[in-house]
């Protein structure tokens, strides 16, 4: 008797701790019910949010793919437009050497200077038939005599 007398007081004595420890149980199964529940609608914002960021992501990335495309087109099409610069700066040069060459020439040696609003090809031929005149001059041809004998030789030579 004395066993099933200590026997029954301890399970008096531990009757309220296993009433604590159940409670304590339900309790912590409410809260994990409570927290899944709210990760999954916290989880349902988060995935909206991420969705979100990676469209616009996408589109940054697509804007930054045809930035890239322009730039490179326009680096091609600078450096074609920067090679016409430099044949044409030196083309302009050599004209304005072969305009100084032949500025000394004429009506010996006094320059004669371009007008305003000539090209410079026009320049250019006002200067040599001015040379061919004076040519002409010195070898005693008038420049009608000159065209014909030049219009006689090229019938000559070509008919």
């Amino acid at each position: 008797m004395a066993a099933s007398e200590t026997k029954t007081k301890l399970e008096d004595v531990l009757k309220p701790f296993y009433q604590r420890a159940s409670e304590a149980e339900d309790r912590l199964s409410r809260l994990e019910a409570s927290v899944a529940s709210n990760r999954d609608a916290g989880s349902e914002e988060h995935l909206k949010t991420i969705s979100e960021l990676q469209a616009k992501l996408e589109g940054a990335n697509a804007e930054l793919a045809l930035e890239r495309e322009k730039a490179k087109k326009l680096a091609v099409e600078n450096g074609k437009l920067q090679y016409r610069v430099i044949h044409l700066v030196h083309a302009i040069r050599e004209g304005d050497a072969k305009l100084e060459s032949l500025k000394g020439k004429v009506r010996g040696r006094e320059i004669i200077q371009g007008k305003r609003g000539v090209s410079l090809g026009a320049t250019l031929l006002n200067n040599s038939q001015l040379f061919i005149k004076e040519k002409n001059k010195a070898n005693g041809l008038s420049s009608l005599a000159s065209r014909r004998g030049g219009i006689r030789k090229w019938k000559n030579r070509h008919c």
